[in-house]
């Protein structure tokens, strides 16, 4: 079914193109009036929790981003009905992070430093993610890439946001933390670790605040002994569960061009 979906009838999109999250679904769109594809996310605002705010904070967010760098969507229009909050933004050809699965040591590292330059220039307009994990990470048929969805960048930290196996210990129900400047470092730790070993790691099972009070070392060789040590070392440092005590942005990506 194709649906006209604003009141100048001027983007257009049909609903078999969409990927739905919880509260959202993303759709290949036609802008009729520039004759170019764009992307319209489309968000069910009456039913999340505050869910007009944060479609509102998605947006300001965005275009802070762009602001500093061109490794995000840019915003082309924005509108809500009774129903639903739309977005639309430019379309960008390609896949996810999640697709490439098995890339090369020296690309995936590329892709990694890009991510924290990225994330370099977002810290100095004060902002951060929360929620890097490899479905939010799209690269282009040029290599290009861009980085998507932010919808939690500007939230007041509650309970449990972020991705389940992505987000960081502060984030987690029961932390009383409210410092998220370096969640954004344990992601790319995340992302690090499953493309070593395919996997990923598991709060309350493989990690957690118990994990250090029982003293026990925090250590990848003994988690996984086919990480390479550099590796390790290097996933280790951003896997720390103080953040105060987590390496930073700009000491992640001296170790990641190490690791080339």
């Amino acid at each position: 079914m194709t649906v006209e979906c604003n009141i100048k009838k001027r983007y257009v999109f049909s609903e078999e193109t969409g990927k739905s999250t919880d509260y959202s679904s993303v759709f290949e769109g036609q802008d009729v009036l520039l004759g170019r594809k764009v992307a319209i996310k489309r968000i069910e605002y009456k039913k999340a929790k505050n869910g007009q705010q944060m479609a509102e904070n998605e947006v300001k967010a965005l275009a802070k981003a762009g602001d500093v760098t061109n490794s995000v969507p840019c915003i082309i229009d924005t509108w809500k009905d009774e129903t639903f909050f739309y977005i639309v933004m430019q379309w960008l050809d390609g896949e996810t992070l999640k697709d490439k699965q098995g890339i090369p040591d020296r690309r995936f590292l590329d892709f990694m430093i890009n991510l924290t330059d990225v994330l370099i220039r977002l810290q100095g307009e004060r902002l951060t993610h929360r929620d890097i994990k490899p479905e939010n990470i799209i690269i282009t048929r040029e290599n290009r890439l861009y980085l998507i969805d932010f919808n939690i960048s500007l939230s007041m930290p509650n309970l449990n946001e972020g991705t389940p196996l992505y987000r960081a210990p502060e984030m987690y129900e029961g932390n009383n933390s409210t410092d998220r400047r370096k969640v954004d470092v344990w992601g790319i730790g995340m992302l690090l670790y499953h493309h070593c070993t395919g996997k990923g790691l598991v709060y309350g099972r493989d990690y957690g605040k118990d994990f250090w009070e029982e003293g026990r070392k925090w250590s990848f060789l003994e988690l996984d002994e086919s990480i390479n040590k550099k590796w390790a070392n290097l996933i280790t440092k951003c896997l720390e569960y103080d953040p105060l005590r987590r390496i930073d942005l700009r000491a992640l990506k001296k170790g990641l061009i190490d690791l080339k």
